[in-house]
């Protein structure tokens, strides 16, 4: 009897790629070797989608939204009476930031325990971010290097970047989020608008940031991709309304905006506040920040530095619009993509590395979207600025996290530049 594969090498017209098949072979060597570097180790972000929905398993919602002074870098006061019992005892578990309605879908997993919990999510998301590198491809397709050159590409950028490495160690939700974004703009590619929209609007649901991205919905006057996602939020909304009550939602609200309060800075913090601060701390409008300091917080910058953001913020968006509007479709969507989800990322109020996994993983887009001798370029540029190796480096020569997270912003800043200036060419 003849086996599967030998059939299909004998069948007219089909001829498997050599390069293609390695490809995959490189993507399913780093999953694995990923797996099992996390298989067995404690994601401190994923811990706190745990514990809120154990949190609200067993009742205890008062506590879901308790957060330690700061906010960040410690486990809540109020957890760390119940930890010892799931096994967490000494582990940093941190705060919940997620809307309610994802403590009440994560509460029935939390009867896997906390290893269980981790390691089935680990499991899934490893899964969707192999799936994210086809899906960025797919996007992309039409000018794209071929997919065996992208994906060994996306396999190297994954195991050398420090974007995908904090977001594997922590096992962030983010990787779902942005399997959700760019599953929404590929389904988008492809003339179905409106799951596009219904996936942008769980993506949106799941994290805020993603919402920002219906200005593309909206630029390119597609009412039913805006449809999908006003409908789908509408109803994720109204159902985390009757699972959780008012008053969690009131306690989320609560709880995001101690999050942003003020800058927290940390040696993988890319935000244009960031570089902002520095600047008005340079001319004396506030005070002066401590070069040597690592992991702290410093308060508002004041109203004059908030309007010079917004302005700024405002100014990149009509550049960005002017500069993309002329470009062919399949060109001004990854474009529009790349430079708002940037821009998203830049002027949001955290500004976590791992935010930017969306642009990582549309990066060798740059070869074809730009010049190809520039995209080239620019693309082992921003590979090279943002890998986890030179961030070691620069954290033994360099005492404080100021001037490298400030290294950090500056490269996605340039990259936001060079998309809406060179996308034209």
């Amino acid at each position: 009897m003849t086996s599967a594969p030998d059939s299909l090498a004998r069948t007219p017209g089909f001829r498997p790629d050599p390069r293609t098949l390695f490809a995959a072979t490189a993507m399913a060597a780093f999953a694995y070797i990923a797996l099992f570097l996390l298989w067995n180790t404690f994601p401190a972000d994923l811990s706190a989608l745990y514990m809120a929905g154990h949190l609200f398993q067993t009742g205890q919602y008062n506590l879901i939204y308790a957060a330690p002074d700061g906010f960040f870098g410690a486990s809540p006061p109020e957890w760390q009476p119940l930890l010892p019992a799931l096994g967490l005892a000494g582990q940093d578990v941190l705060p919940y930031v997620y809307p309610p309605l994802w403590a009440a879908v994560m509460a029935p997993l939390s009867a896997l325990g906390p290893q269980g919990f981790f390691q089935a999510a680990a499991l899934v998301e490893l899964a969707l971010l192999m799936a994210s590198v086809w899906l960025a491809w797919r996007l992309c397709r039409s000018f794209a290097i071929p997919f065996w050159a992208w994906a060994l590409t996306g396999t190297v950028l994954l195991g050398t970047s420090v974007i995908s490495f904090t977001a594997l160690m922590h096992l962030q939700p983010q990787i779902v989020v942005v399997f959700l974004t760019l599953l929404a703009f590929e389904r988008y590619s492809t003339g179905q608008s409106r799951l596009a929209g219904t996936l942008l609007g769980l993506a949106a649901m799941l994290k805020l940031a993603p919402a920002g991205l219906v200005l593309i919905f909206l630029l390119d006057r597609n009412w039913r991709a805006l449809g999908g996602f006003a409908v789908t939020c509408a109803v994720l909304g109204g159902l985390g309304l009757a699972l959780t009550g008012v008053g969690l939602h009131l306690e989320f609200l609560s709880s995001m905006a101690a999050a942003g309060d003020g800058l927290f800075i940390t040696s993988i913090t890319y935000s244009a506040d960031l570089l902002l601060h520095g600047l008005a701390a340079a001319l004396d409008l506030v005070p002066p920040l401590d070069a040597d300091a690592r992991n702290f917080r410093v308060p508002d910058a004041g109203l004059a530095v908030a309007i010079a953001g917004k302005a700024l913020l405002v100014a990149a968006l009509i550049w960005t619009v002017a500069g993309t509007a002329r470009l062919p479709d399949s060109h001004r969507l990854p474009a529009r993509l790349l430079a708002f989800s940037l821009l998203i990322n830049l002027f949001g109020p955290l500004g976590w590395v791992h935010y930017y996994l969306p642009q990582l993983l549309l990066l060798p887009a740059l070869i074809g979207l730009l010049p190809r001798f520039g995209g080239a370029v620019l693309l082992a540029l921003v590979g090279t600025l943002t890998s986890w190796p030179l961030l070691m480096l620069l954290r033994t020569e360099i005492h404080g996290d100021f001037a490298i997270a400030a290294m950090g912003t500056a490269t996605m800043a340039l990259l936001f530049i060079a998309v809406v200036r060179l996308a034209r060419a």
